[in-house]
């Protein structure tokens, strides 16, 4: 079929597996296009630019260079507040599960970064796993005083150690047959896991910057991978999580300990917070909810209500 054809024809289906800046790597028929977005409404809408791991229709333009025609609907996103806008920011789509990877040490453990994802997964429907790497030296004690505060909430953790391959076994079976997001901060070991199973791949691996012991963006965009029967999309490392989308009459059910203590609480529309009688706040006091997790509720709720009183007013608000 000639290039023409595809214009004027059926546009052609493929998956965006990396964004090059305003085009997309675009993978269809195991051949790889750049394509850029085309038409008013990737503009009047910023949520339908196509991002990693979208299903889009696109015509071929010129050799290997094609435009976008439509976005195909998403099943599933993972998404934040970006720091730089406040805007949405969808960080990869059609997912089956988020792999919340963290480092037990180098950099430090970021426990209200889990709870922030944890969040965003809750408020999203999205299965998740936390990785927890860089645990060669460390004794069961020490891994299970990281990893236990979330264990016993019901999330399935793994310690692993991408280096010596401890517990990696088991990171493949949980990858398996399912299209997963590898998300966390940089330096937490992102590359080296992917690097582990697919060495092929070669992806970059940075140090830690000694003075502040965070890692360097050494993953500069979200790429796509076919991947042990399903895919792995691999992201670059994230210094801020902000909440999206979530609501404050919302926000309690994310927090699943929450959730049987819900209905008991005196007032109706109780907020969790200063209200009397609140059997939330009873939970906290008797170990039933976690400090720490509370403490983490009580903070996106003040950060939520800051959003929103940033948003524009108009009539339907009032």
């Amino acid at each position: 079929m000639k290039q023409n054809d595809h214009r004027k024809g059926s546009p052609l289906q493929g998956r965006v597996i990396a964004g090059l800046g305003k085009a997309c790597e675009v993978l269809s028929n195991e051949r790889t296009f750049v394509c850029r977005p085309r038409g008013r409404m990737y503009i009047e809408d910023p949520d339908l630019r196509p991002v990693t791991g979208d299903i889009v229709s696109f015509f071929l333009e010129k050799g290997d260079e094609g435009w976008i025609e439509r976005t195909e609907e998403r099943r599933s996103v993972l998404q934040r507040r970006a720091p730089e806008t406040g805007k949405r920011q969808i960080l990869a789509a059609n997912l089956d599960q988020v792999i919340i990877c963290m480092a037990a040490h180098s950099p430090p453990f970021r426990r209200g970064m889990v709870d922030r994802y944890i969040v965003l997964c809750e408020a999203s429907k999205l299965n998740l796993l936390i990785l927890l790497n860089k645990c060669d030296g460390l004794c069961s004690s020490e891994v299970d005083t990281i990893l236990s505060p979330f264990q016993v909430l019901g999330y399935p953790c793994l310690a692993v150690s991408a280096r010596t391959g401890e517990g990696m076994e088991t990171v493949r079976l949980a990858l398996q047959n399912k299209h997963s997001v590898l998300t966390g901060p940089s330096g937490v070991g992102k590359s080296s896991i992917v690097n582990f199973f697919d060495p092929s791949l070669q992806l970059r691996i940075g140090e830690l910057n000694a003075h502040t012991q965070k890692g360097k963006h050494t993953t500069t965009v979200a790429r796509w991978f076919p991947f042990l029967g399903g895919a792995l999309i691999d992201t670059p490392g994230l210094r801020e999580l902000g909440l999206i989308d979530v609501r404050l009459e919302d926000l309690p059910w994310c927090f699943r300990e929450m959730r049987p203590f819900l209905d008991r609480c005196r007032f109706r529309d109780c907020q969790h917070e200063a209200e009397p009688h609140c059997a939330v706040k009873e939970a906290v006091l008797s170990g039933d909810i976690q400090q720490t997790r509370y403490d983490s509720y009580l903070q996106f709720r003040t950060e939520i209500k800051e959003e929103t009183q940033k948003l524009p007013y108009t009539s339907e608000s009032a």
